[in-house]
């Protein structure tokens, strides 16, 4: 808001001086404001419930690690046990914990894909390749998941997958909905680039203008003003712009942390410096409680 006022100001102020012929560049750039404030009020809201979104995925999908470690940690705890008795673990239990940890593998790397390629890196298209690649080999493990669990016939096992199941169809919903805000703010921050764009070039037009007829008449303090005027509403649009960008763009750490990660080759016990209370410190927090349960 306050950015807008600014702008405001400035966009004012330069309608007040305006003469020489300027008038329908200065009202192109009034125009270009009130169509910056308009979008920019949209990236606002959309951000706000990208944020919710992308707070309830990381929730969802450490709910159901926890379930399929819970499963886990059964099934080792049963193998110990029947070792001390000479004894061996029952085919389908081994079966069981297999296809549980490819299915926690294959949702924790989709989590991966979409903090990487889409949010870090803003790679739409390297995203929903291997989403659709990722989206294959969980839905073929979680059938297998629900056949070896079916056949164990025990009944805490199928309590669990009734649990995953319900918390995998709102992990789906949910990350249709991060995707879909994602990708409206992004067309959102191209319209934003190209104002400020047109009002770069008005103001430069104006500015040319100003300083033939100020040249002639010799107002050279009234053309630094004019001038100043001008180029603060292209510094302010800018800074707008890089402003949006800043929060929802590329943040290097994360991107070398992540990387890291999905080569395989990542330690798991580093995690993301908090260095702000805003959107990006946020970020950090819950990709750092998104690591805690890959650990």
């Amino acid at each position: 808001k306050e950015l807008r006022g600014r702008i405001a100001q400035s966009v004012q102020s330069l309608e007040d001086s305006a003469g020489w012929g300027m008038s329908g560049a200065v009202k192109q750039i009034m125009k270009a404001e009130k169509e910056y404030g308009r979008i920019f009020g949209e990236v606002v809201k959309n951000s706000e419930g990208f944020a919710r979104s992308k707070e309830e995925l990381v929730t969802t999908l450490a709910t159901i690690n926890e379930l399929l470690n819970t499963i886990i940690t059964t099934i080792d705890g049963e193998e110990a046990m029947m070792n001390i008795e000479g004894d061996m673990l029952s085919a389908v239990k081994v079966a069981a914990r297999k296809e549980t940890v490819d299915f926690k593998a294959y949702g924790n790397e989709r989590m991966l894909n979409l903090f990487q390629n889409l949010l870090l890196y803003m790679n739409e298209k390297q995203y929903l390749e291997k989403k659709e690649e990722l989206d294959k080999k969980i839905d073929l493990a979680w059938q297998n998941t629900i056949q070896i669990y079916t056949g164990a016939n025990d009944p805490e096992l199928m309590k669990a997958k009734d649990a995953i199941s319900t918390h995998l169809q709102a992990f789906n919903k949910i990350q249709e909905e991060v995707f879909t805000l994602w990708k409206a703010n992004k067309k959102l921050s191209d319209e934003l680039a190209v104002i400020a764009a047109t009002v770069e070039t008005l103001t430069g037009e104006i500015s040319g203008t100003a300083e033939k007829s100020m040249r002639a008449s010799g107002t050279w303090s009234s053309l630094v003003g004019f001038v100043v005027t001008a180029i603060s509403i292209v510094i302010l649009c800018f800074f707008g712009f890089v402003t949006y960008k800043a929060v929802v763009g590329p943040i290097s750490d994360a991107v070398a942390m992540i990387k890291d990660i999905a080569e395989g080759e990542g330690d798991l016990t580093k995690r993301l410096p908090i260095k702000s209370h805003d959107e990006i410190g946020e970020m950090a927090s819950w990709f750092n409680m998104f690591v805690d349960k890959l650990q």
